[in-house]
């Protein structure tokens, strides 16, 4: 059930090198915000905390990862009058990938009704029931009606023939419940999940790159999430599992310092570009000599640093490229935009422009009234998106509906008891 006037939503962006969280309230009627649904928020209550007992998006650490977790909740409940009971989170546990299923069916000129697309997006559907696979998400990308593609809402028209496009977003399902019972042991119901992809561009996405077409690149500490929106609508969604901690490791084992030590260096002074100030500019780095405990600053051009960054980068956006091509995605017809925490490195966007032959540029995220200046950049545009996931009407099909098929094989009582151990 979507939130309405007077609620409160509380999201947490449970990531390999952070957890944040942040509650606002429903200030106004959602369905009534003209352009962004996101005005009618208010943010009352945030926090963050670095990352613990998670790798990769997959809990690894149950104990960790529940304290990490407690601990941004009861942060973020200081500045509010009652308790946090429900959160939107969301993942890359699981491999999540993108599938695609079609279905038709003929109609003989009859007008197409509710009923006529819940059956046409269950046959859509039974391909991927049947494989046993885990459907996290199912969007009907577009409709066809006797050789009329890319119909967005079919209902009514009269047709002899309708056909669907839908994008399965699946993954392995025991991470996904391992990450779900770590969330509820600390008290808190799950009021719903998306895949990082997904949400993550609906925080970073203008609406005409939603409606025009783009892709999205969440650059992750461990992961790169991807997804590509088409006609206000994903189309792509997908995960790799490796991220911006290469380029830190480097860093650490190029100049013998410590990875945390490495990371302030890529982010305040690191580069995937040259610049000319670069080779006159000198950094001191500490480094750890014989074992001892104590670093040695050593000076380094800054252009040395770039050096050490720049293939590693270019590294990971061919990588990027070369699953876009394998899955047999368009690249260079869309625009590209970076996000996440791997995007506010210098030169980032120049450097995936060479790559991708494509227009790239940085996400600006959605300003959510409340939000602190610090919790504005890419880093948090999960947080945004999911704050937009909770809000908007709803583009995918419901939960019950990707079960039709095990509804009709189990019976109703013992589905809901899976549906209720699995959401």
């Amino acid at each position: 059930m979507r939130p309405i006037k007077g609620d409160y939503i509380t999201v947490m962006d449970i990531g390999s090198s952070k957890i944040a969280c942040m509650t606002a309230r429903v200030t106004g009627d959602p369905a009534g915000a003209e352009k962004n649904r996101m005005t009618v928020l208010n943010v009352v209550g945030y926090s963050k905390t670095p990352s613990a007992g998670v790798r990769a998006g997959v809990i690894v650490d149950m104990a960790a990862a529940e304290k990490a977790i407690r601990k941004v909740l009861d942060q973020t409940e200081k500045n509010l009058s009652s308790p946090i009971d429900r959160v939107w989170i969301n993942t890359s546990a699981g491999f999540p990938r993108s599938e695609y299923s079609e279905a038709e069916t003929h109609l003989g000129g009859a007008p197409v009704s509710k009923h006529i697309l819940d059956d046409l997006h269950a046959k859509a559907l039974r391909v991927r029931q049947q494989e046993k696979k885990y459907i996290m998400h199912a969007f009907p990308m577009f409709y066809s009606a006797d050789g009329s593609d890319f119909i967005v809402n079919p209902l009514e028209m009269r047709c002899g023939n309708l056909g669907v496009r839908m994008l399965c977003v699946t993954a392995e399902l025991p991470p996904l419940k391992t990450l779900g019972v770590c969330v509820e042991k600390c008290h808190v119901e799950i009021g719903g999940r998306a895949v990082t992809g997904v949400v993550s561009a609906l925080g970073s996405l203008s609406e005409s790159d939603k409606k025009n077409g783009a892709v999205c690149l969440d650059l992750g500490a461990e992961t790169v999430s991807i997804s590509a929106f088409y006609e206000n609508r994903p189309v792509y969604a997908d995960m790799l599992p490796f991220g911006s901690d290469l380029i830190t490791r480097d860093i650490a084992h190029a100049f013998g310092t410590s990875v945390e030590a490495a990371a302030a260096l890529k982010r305040n002074k690191g580069s995937c570009e040259h610049w000319i100030a670069d080779e006159n500019e000198m950094i001191d780095i500490p480094t750890f000599q014989d074992d001892s405990q104590h670093p040695v600053f050593e000076t380094f051009p800054r252009s040395q640093l770039t050096r050490v960054i720049r293939p590693r980068a270019e590294e990971i956006f061919e990588k990027i490229a070369d699953k876009l091509r394998a899955d047999g995605f368009p690249v260079a017809k869309n625009r590209i935009v970076l996000t996440g925490g791997g995007a506010g490195l210098n030169g980032a966007a120049e450097c995936a422009g060479k790559i991708f032959n494509a227009p790239v540029r940085t996400a600006t995220v959605t300003r959510v009234a409340g939000v602190p200046n610090a919790m504005t950049s890419p880093d948090y545009a999960v947080c945004a998106g999911l704050f937009a996931y909770a809000l908007q009407e709803s583009f995918e099909l419901p939960p019950e509906k990707l079960f039709s098929g095990f509804l009709q094989k189990t019976g109703i009582f013992s589905a809901f008891s899976w549906l209720k151990q699995n959401f």
